[in-house]
């Protein structure tokens, strides 16, 4: 369990971690430096083989994400196939010390809390940015899939 998600009140029990403004600052600085590698780097390795199972997959889960963009259906489905997303960029480099920075308290990765803000932060929105960020991938324009990454970002970071 992460410790940093319940705070102890002294003589008056425990409650769910309010995330910071500067705790969101350091998340979204780790995510965008390691995401924004990861979709660079397979922007590059997709023009060299468009049979790339992460895009593959990163097209699969989309084509899920947008059966499930209607905000009165499960958040959990979608939250999910947003994850699967997320995780897929870091799984794409093969790298095994990539793929475990998913658990990483510090990155966005498994934060549904910041997804729900006070602040309106549609499925839709979030949906086009991966959009922009595959199309880019697909395209083998490496810095427009990390651009498209930064505006995913900053969406969520403006949401808080």
């Amino acid at each position: 369990m992460d410790e940093k998600r319940i705070d102890i009140l002294p003589s008056r029990g425990i409650r769910l971690h309010k995330i910071t403004k500067e705790e969101l600052m350091q998340h979204y600085n780790f995510s965008c430096a390691i995401e924004g590698y990861c979709v660079a780097t397979l922007a590059k390795t997709y023009q060299k083989d468009k049979k790339n199972p992460s895009v593959k997959k990163l097209k699969k889960l989309m084509e899920q994400m947008e059966k499930r963009l209607d905000e009165q259906q499960d958040f959990d489905e979608y939250f999910a196939l947003d994850q699967q997303f997320h995780k897929e960029l870091l799984e794409s480099l093969r790298d095994p010390y990539f793929s475990n920075l998913q658990h990483s308290s510090m990155g966005f990765y498994n934060h549904p809390e910041i997804q729900f803000t006070d602040n309106e932060l549609s499925r839709k929105e979030v949906y086009e940015c991966h959009r922009k960020i595959l199309n880019a991938i697909c395209e083998g324009d490496s810095p427009d899939a990390y651009e498209a990454l930064l505006e995913h970002a900053d969406l969520m970071l403006k949401a808080f």
